[in-house]
């Protein structure tokens, strides 16, 4: 089963809190990536968002 883009954005953030910096990166890679796919403009550019000024 395939996780939403909004749950890979979850994930990330908390990856991100724990100090995971890498782990953190794929997940919003993931999440970036479903979201496109799936047409979820907001999650992609949430994504992008994070990504950017948690990298």
């Amino acid at each position: 089963m395939s996780k939403s883009p909004s749950h890979l954005l979850a994930e990330a953030e908390k990856a991100q809190v724990l100090g995971k910096f890498t782990e953190a990166e794929e997940y919003y890679e993931q999440a970036i990536y479903t979201a496109k796919a799936n047409g979820s403009l907001q999650t992609e550019a949430l994504a992008y968002g994070r990504c950017i000024i948690e990298g």
